[in-house]
């Protein structure tokens, strides 16, 4: 008996692959891909220029309070107080309050003291709404850089007038502390151009009430 075989195929020659073609965009869709993103902008843009602008007056809100804490403890402390700006590796400032302190056990080393940070009162980092290059201290009209060495006053000496200025990164706000001399807490004002709003602690200076005819008045 002959078997037959079945006749060989033949292999066949792989056909050429067409390449594949991207879908492409018609002008239609990418103008409305463009007012779409144009919209999202114009409602995200305010709101993060708000943030920027909040987060600015919060460290100055927060800075004003540290240099109310700085009248606090010289009026009331026996130990010299200061204040200080420590810049960090990576570029982070923050204020600083700090209590000249002998050293553990040794109260009465005073040639041993060393500045310390103020264990009750809490570092004011500053955010980068804050312009690093804007931080100033002027005290009695002379500018300190408190980067380097801090700003120190022994309680019981008159404490000189206190000023403390922070600008926003973007140059568009400016904050301005001032403690004036004797005064429990600082006067503070953030806007656009805080110098323009007049003099900062004329209401704390003694006023003759004789004087001024405002004996009588009510207090």
């Amino acid at each position: 008996m002959v078997r037959l075989l079945p006749p060989t195929s033949r292999p066949q020659a792989p056909r050429p692959r067409r390449a594949a073609v991207a879908p492409a965009f018609t002008l239609m869709e990418v103008i409305v891909a463009v007012a779409i993103m144009a919209l999202l902008a114009t409602a995200i843009m305010p709101r993060l220029s708000g943030l920027a602008t909040r987060r600015f007056d919060l460290a100055v809100t927060q800075a004003s309070d540290l240099v109310m804490m700085f009248a606090q403890r010289e009026m009331a402390g026996p130990s010299p107080v200061g204040l200080d700006l420590l810049v960090g590796r990576d570029g982070e400032r923050r204020l600083r309050l700090l209590v000249l302190t002998p050293p553990p056990g040794q109260p009465d080393a005073e040639e041993l003291a060393e500045w310390r940070v103020d264990p009750f009162v809490r570092p004011v980092t500053l955010p980068i709404e804050v312009d690093p290059d804007s931080i100033r201290l002027v005290v009695d009209d002379e500018e300190l850089d408190i980067r380097f060495q801090p700003f120190a006053h022994v309680p019981g000496d008159r404490r000189p007038r206190i000023e403390l200025l922070l600008a926003s990164a973007d140059g568009t706000r400016v904050g301005r502390i001032v403690l004036p001399p004797y005064a429990i807490g600082p006067d503070v004002l953030i806007g656009s151009d805080p110098r323009g709003g007049g003099g900062f602690g004329e209401g704390r200076a003694p006023i003759d009430l004789d004087a001024a005819g405002r004996s009588r008045e009510d207090w």
